[in-house]
């Protein structure tokens, strides 16, 4: 059997990457991942609201 499947990735921070960004606190981090939180399930309800079966070809 296949498995199907679609990585989610959201972002927590900008300081990693960007040179020039401000320094990025704990407190701005955890508040990012619960808002991430918040947006996966909404997304994934939503997906299964909309997603038919019959119709996926996997």
């Amino acid at each position: 059997a296949e498995i199907a499947y679609a990585p989610i990735a959201m972002v927590t921070d900008f300081d990693a990457w960007h040179p020039h960004h401000d320094a990025v606190s704990v407190e701005m981090v955890v508040k990012n991942l619960q808002a991430n939180g918040a947006n996966a399930r909404k997304l994934v309800s939503r997906f299964l609201e909309i997603f038919d079966p019959q119709q996926a070809d996997f």
